[in-house]
């Protein structure tokens, strides 16, 4: 995943759970945010951001790679997905009011429990925003 960090300029990766890697979607100078989806206010007419999809298209040839985005505000908003493998787009791209990312973590292999969801068994819930998984980033 250093591969894919460093030849996106973005910051390095960090373990969430089930063997996945997390890179925070962000330059890793300015460690400001990349665009990811455009034209969530609607679901219908959300899809990736031309540069994002150009991106990990081609990040894609080391390996599979899930890009993930939320957009909440008082509990309204919503949640995006879509999964890369190869140069494709295997999986999505989704965004929904919910579930879109726990669908894409399960099309990975993991498998909710009883008592917990696909994104509890990551820890994606760790930190509420990006800049919170910097601190945890391999260099």
């Amino acid at each position: 995943m250093l591969t894919v960090s460093a030849k996106l300029n973005l910051t390095g990766p960090t373990l969430i759970g089930y063997g996945l890697s997390l890179i925070p979607w962000m330059n890793s100078e300015s460690h400001e945010e990349l665009p990811a989806f455009t034209g969530i206010d609607d679901e219908a007419s959300a899809k990736l951001h031309p540069e994002t999809e150009i991106s990990l298209r081609a990040a894609s040839t080391e390996g599979k790679l899930l890009l993930i985005a939320t957009e909440y505000f008082g509990g309204i908003g919503g949640q995006g997905a879509a999964i890369f493998q190869d140069g494709e787009i295997v999986h999505g791209p989704v965004w929904a009011e919910a579930e879109a990312i726990n669908q894409a973590l399960e099309a990975l292999g993991v498998q909710a429990t009883e008592d917990h969801d696909q994104f509890d068994l990551v820890h994606l819930g760790r930190h509420r925003h990006t800049t919170g998984w910097l601190s945890q980033t391999e260099k």
